[in-house]
């Protein structure tokens, strides 16, 4: 058969055409399913053999014999036949699915391919993959092949964290716990005398809340000191921790107790909690469910939380990270409650439940019950266990500590029962009120004022002050030192030791010496001609105008004066000393001598009218006199002999006695050291003294003496010494060791060394003849002495004056001239011999001995002494203890004392290096400075901290101020040598000299002064009645604080930082001045009105009266006129503060126009303050002050900083005007 017409194309040719058509009408009969398309009209359809339809190419599927066989593609799950499906590692693809798998396999579980387009998506929406479409496809698949092993070590951990252990959605429905009772916090413990609270949870009540203020003090951590966080925190929360994240869990510790001190949040009485218990373990919890304001935002989440004592079993918080649903997530948020609790405990809850308790345990109070349900309601004893009691004993304890009570130890623990720790609770409240009140939290910063005032504390400063964990009490705030989390308190500025003056705002009446200070930069010739510093210019005008005040002869003393001063700084500028403290100089002070007070005579006393005898010794006196007694006789202290000393080296002839020995140096060899007394005696202790013994010995053997004798001997400085090193056997407490020890030692010299200087032999027979010359010529110059009165001159000169009157006497007068002669002759003989043997001595002890020793006998004929003279060559050590026994260790470097180094600066120093190093021009101008501010004093000037000299500390001072060459204090103890402690309260030091100097100093230019001063443009611009002065706004950058208040305090929305934020004023003459810091949150209209600058330019106007009209004579008052920029609205607060003036921009709403004149006056003070803004830019430029608040810092130091570094600037920078 075949169709003579076509077969239909589509389904709706199908109905048309509902039948084939053959040649001659005659279709088949009987035609099977898959050949229905040639069925004709009445041909009959039959199953047949089974068909399937294939996938095919883009979805267009066709029919076929399913015995030809088929297949599913792995992908799709679709029908393919054997001719539209393709293999890929024995796996079936249809066509178009096998098109994408050629192009992006993918490897992974069970072989299954994913498209390139999806892998994009999910690298896009779960890995957080920026920039995905820029890869290419064989990246797509080498990263989405690794996707999860970035990350599979963590994944395996984050299984492992046991916290919390159920589910968020199994929360309400409270399958793994059980409901006992409600709690409402604003009753304090009243959930104690519930009637429906059965006595056998009590044990388990108490373990929770016990718990809760159980703390346990052990190193956390492998750093050199663990956070404050760990010590305000009980053992509870910290194990919540631990077992809630992979780490430590130190950030989820402080972001607790952040989130826990924010001013936002509720209080406990707000929050809905129920004591529940775990089925699994009988444990008591808690249930609680309250809200928690975000830190930043204003954001409240709705937190709920259930944990026992030891595991938290679901908890859910509806921020970004709480857990919900089917997760298990411990947030910041979830534990904020439960050391809310803590900290309820401590300020009164935990008093209040051992109240409620007492009244309801048999025995704990001293009274009957009422009545028979007074006594169903008691609790006795016989409720619990032994094992209960001892638990709850324990927690009971804790409890009465966390309440203000004193901590019970063990033994008396064991020796009380229930009721009577409860009962001497009960009796003990008015001590614990005194505790309570001693243990104040400190008040929040919840009002804007200037940050010297404030204190920086970190919460967990905060909750460990809380928690009462500190050891000395605080009674104020200001007693309580600054710290921040994690950070060391001895690293950062507030270790600093200064003290606090009173408020800087405080003007002294103390006027400068100005005429002082000039004379001393005139003395060290520090006087810069043409100098265009304002600060300079003024001190000069102001000297002048006290020269008025002097005489001739007042300025000359003070000239004087003021040289000698310089000359003596100059000098002590060019070497270190040693720094001592007061008590130390006290220690150094002589002894003065004991004043003898010379009592007055009696007054003779009257006559007895009783006849005196004739043995009465009223007889022996003069009358009106006394016989001398004790007291009017002065004591004349005696002489005492000088201890008789002899050398015991080797029989050494050298006594003190002799004349001959009194130039030689003495040594005492060591005592011999006593036992140490003692249970607790110190390794080193012993280990020197075995040492020192040794040394004895030693010294003894070679001095051949008895070494174990313990008498006292003594040795000359005739011998030689030298230094060994020996190692000793040290024995202590059963143990032996060996250390090594330098000792100073008498050369050991045996019995037959060349080196035995032996008194006895007169050596050989040159040694012998050599010997009887020099005694020959100690004779000659014996027989030459000649006596200065009665000598041959004298003689001489009387033999002239003789006239012999005979002729006796004229022989005699010749016998006399021989024997003159004669004694003048061996005069001039004993002179030669001298000066030979002086010459050859000089030759001998000056000369290196490279021949044979000296035979003793000659050298003492000779005057060669076998000592040395200068102590310091004698003594090997070179110091006042002769004998040396110091401890050998290994790699220990020479001690080096900071006080025998040489300065590292000193006045020579050019000023190119001054500039660079502190920013001054010169060094004229930077000793001008340190004049200005000890106000020519020179105890300020020559004030020191550590064992620098005064030039070096205050070139420190102001390099490390100035930022650019030391900006740490490392540097600074490696560079100049003290350490950083020292280096810090000389710095502190320097600021209080500093800040006392801008308190004495006028915080303005006066009127006269400003229009000298400044250029005539000013003059102008302002007339003569308007005191100008231009004042803007800064920021000084802050850290991160980790108190939610102090964050919003400190946060500028204008700087979006952290900050702290000051005033900064300038005049026209170029005076710049600064206000103290205030938190960044302050706005400039509120920091105008409360700083108080405006005050206290009223009351320097006052004072500084103001001729208006020249030469009228009349003066007055002249408020001042303060420029601002435009936004600040301080124009009626000036204006009530002595009438002051306030001249800014113009401003208006939003689209609204400027008239001319409005614009006219805007860019007019626009103008003026760009040269303002010059201003606060030197202000910023010292790195102290530009690098900000950091951690551990103190707000006073930052402060002083601030307020000092502007104060300088007037004296090291140009004018900004």
């Amino acid at each position: 058969y075949e169709p003579s017409n076509v077969a239909p194309q589509s389904n709706e040719d199908l109905t048309s055409r509902a039948h084939r058509e053959y040649l001659d009408n005659k279709p088949p009969t009987k035609l099977p399913m898959y050949l229905e398309e040639f069925a004709g009209e009445g041909t009959e359809i039959f199953d047949g053999p089974t068909i399937h339809l294939c996938q095919g190419v883009d979805c267009n599927g066709h029919r076929f014999l399913a015995a030809d066989g088929f297949d599913e593609c792995t992908k799709c799950d679709e029908v393919v036949c054997k001719h539209c499906q393709e293999r890929k590692d024995d796996v079936v693809f249809c066509l178009p699915c096998y098109a994408q798998e050629s192009l992006v396999p993918l490897p992974g579980e069970d072989h299954i391919s994913k498209p390139i387009n999806e892998m994009r998506e999910e690298l896009a929406a779960q890995y957080n993959f920026d920039g995905v479409n820029d890869l290419t496809f064989e990246e797509v698949e080498d990263y989405y092949a690794v996707k999860d092993v970035i990350n599979s070590r963590i994944n395996e951990m984050v299984e492992s964290v046991p916290f919390p252990i159920y589910p968020s959605d199994e929360m309400n429905e409270e399958i793994h716990w059980t409901h006992l009772i409600d709690i409402n916090f604003s009753e304090g413990g009243a959930f104690i005398a519930d009637p429906d609270l059965h006595p056998a949870h009590l044990p388990g009540i108490l373990q929770f809340f016990g718990s809760l203020v159980y703390f346990q003090s052990k190193k956390r951590t492998d750093h050199k000191k663990d956070s404050a966080i760990y010590d305000s925190m009980p053992e509870m929360l910290i194990n919540f921790a631990e077992k809630s994240r992979i780490d430590s869990g130190f950030r989820l510790l402080a972001r607790t107790v952040r989130h826990a001190f924010d001013s936002r949040i509720s209080s406990m009485d707000e929050c809905m909690a129920k004591l529940v218990i775990e089925n699994e373990s009988n444990d008591i919890g808690i249930r609680i469910q309250s809200k928690i304001p975000a830190s930043m935002k204003k954001n409240v989440y709705e937190t709920e939380i259930t944990a026992t004592s030891k595991k938290i079993l679901c908890c859910k918080c509806t921020c970004q990270c709480g857990s919900q649903d089917k997760e298990r997530t411990v947030c910041v948020h979830t534990n904020v409650r439960l050391f809310l609790l803590c900290l309820l405990l401590h300020e009164h809850l935990a008093e209040h439940i051992l109240l409620e308790l007492a009244a309801r345990v048999v025995d704990a109070v001293e009274s009957e019950p009422a009545n028979e349900d007074d006594e169903r309601w008691l609790w006795d004893m016989s409720l619990w266990t032994d094992t209960q009691l001892k638990t709850m004993k324990i927690n009971v304890a804790l409890l009465i500590e966390a309440a203000g009570g004193q901590m019970i130890s063990a033994e008396e623990l064991s020796n009380k029962s229930l009721p009577d720790l409860l009962n001497e609770f009960n009796t003990g409240t008015q001590k614990r009120k005194e505790w309570n009140q001693r243990s104040k939290v400190p008040p929040k910063p919840s009002e804007l004022g200037p940050i010297s005032e404030m204190k920086f504390l970190s919460t967990a400063k905060r909750a460990r002050m809380a928690m009462r964990r500190d050891v000395k009490p605080c009674l104020h705030q200001n007693d309580i030192s600054d710290n921040n989390d994690g950070t060391s308190e001895d690293e950062g500025d507030d270790a600093t030791s200064r003290q606090n003056s009173s408020s800087v705002n405080i003007q002294t009446n103390q006027q400068p010496n100005y005429r002082k200070i000039w004379s001393l930069v005139d003395a060290a010739h520090a006087t810069m001609e043409e100098s265009k510093f304002v600060g300079i210019r003024l001190i000069e005008m102001r000297a002048n105008g006290h020269d008025n005040d002097l005489s001739l002869k007042e300025k000359s003393k003070m000239d004087r004066e003021s040289k000698k001063e310089w000359a003596e700084l100059v000098a002590l500028s060019q070497t270190r000393s040693k720094n001592l403290t007061n008590s130390q100089k006290g220690n150094l002070k002589r002894k003065e001598p004991p004043i003898i007070v010379k009592t007055p005579p009696r007054p003779p006393k009257p006559p007895r009218s009783v006849t005196p005898t004739p043995f009465d010794r009223t007889r022996l006196r003069h009358r009106g006199r006394q016989l001398p007694t004790s007291s009017n006789k002065t004591k004349v202290p005696k002489k005492k002999r000088p201890k008789y000393i002899k050398c015991h080296y080797n029989n050494c002839p050298v006594n003190n006695q002799k004349e001959e020995f009194k130039h030689i140096g003495w040594h005492r060899v060591p005592k011999y050291p006593a036992e140490l007394v003692g249970k607790h005696t110190k390794k080193i202790s012993e280990s020197k003294r075995q040492a020192r013994i040794f040394h004895r010995r030693e010294m003894l053997r070679r001095m051949k003496m008895d070494p174990n004798c313990k008498k006292e001997y003594w040795i000359c400085e005739r011998h030689k010494y030298a230094h060994e090193k020996h190692w000793i056997n040290v024995k202590f407490k059963n143990k032996t060791w060996s250390e090594g020890y330098k000792l100073t030692l008498p050369v050991d010299i045996g019995y037959r060394s060349n080196l035995n200087e032996s008194g006895k032999s007169s050596g050989l027979g040159c040694d012998r003849e050599i010997k009887r010359v020099l005694e020959e010529s100690r004779r000659i110059i014996q027989e030459g002495w000649v006596d200065v009165v009665n000598g041959p001159e004298t003689e001489k000169k009387k033999l002239r004056k003789a006239r012999p009157k005979s002729a006796s006497e004229e022989l005699n007068k010749i016998k006399a001239e021989r024997d003159m002669y004669k004694a003048q002759a061996k005069r001039f003989q004993a002179d030669a011999v001298s000066a030979t043997l002086a010459l050859n001595q000089s030759i001998e002890q000056s000369c290196a001995e490279h021949h044979v020793p000296i035979n003793p006998s000659v050298k003492r004929a000779a005057g060669l002494e076998n000592h040395l003279v200068d102590p310091t060559v004698s003594s090997p050590n070179g110091s006042k203890t002769f004998f040396l026994t110091e401890r050998h260790q290994m790699g220990k470097k020479p001690r080096m004392l900071i006080a025998n180094c040489s300065p590292i600066v000193d006045l020579k120093i050019p000023d190119e290096e001054v500039k660079r190093r502190t920013g001054f021009p010169s060094l004229s101008a930077l000793l001008t400075y340190i004049f200005v501010v000890c106000d020519g004093d020179m105890m300020s000037i020559m004030k020191r901290n550590t064992s620098l000299t005064w030039f070096e500390e205050w070139f420190l001072h102001f390099e490390y101020k100035w930022g650019r060459t030391l900006a740490r204090l490392w540097d600074a103890a490696v560079v100049y040598g003290p350490i950083r402690r020292d280096i810090q309260r000389a710095i502190a030091n320097k600021y209080t000299i500093e800040r006392d100097a801008r308190q004495r100093w006028p915080r303005y230019a006066s009127h006269s002064e400003d229009m000298r001063i400044r250029k005539p443009k000013w003059n102008n611009k302002y007339r003569r009645d308007q005191r100008v002065v231009m004042w803007d706004m800064t920021n000084i950058t802050a850290y991160g604080f980790t108190d939610a208040d102090l964050q919003r305090l400190t946060y500028s929305k204008y700087y979006a930082e952290n900050c702290l934020k000051g005033g900064v004023f300038t005049q026209p003459c170029g005076w710049i001045g600064t206000a103290e810091l205030w938190p960044g949150a302050v706005s400039d209209s509120d920091y105008n009105k409360r700083e108080g600058y405006l005050e206290r330019q009223r009351l320097f106007a006052e004072k500084d009266f103001v001729e208006i009209i020249e030469g009228s004579g009349n003066c007055e008052v002249l408020p001042f006129t303060n420029v601002y920029d435009k936004g600040y609205r301080a124009k009626m607060v000036a204006w009530k503060c002595g009438k002051q003036l306030v001249l800014q921009p113009e401003w208006a709403e939003s689209d609204k126009h400027f008239s001319r004149k409005q614009t006219m006056l805007s860019a007019y003070v626009a103008t003026d303050r760009a040269g303002n803004e010059r201003g606060v830019n030197v202000s910023k430029r010292s790195w102290f002050v530009e690098r900000g608040l950091t951690p551990n810092m103190s707000p006073q130091l930052i402060n002083d900083a601030w307020t000092t570094w502007s104060f300088q600037s007037n004296f090291m920078f140009d004018p900004v005007l």
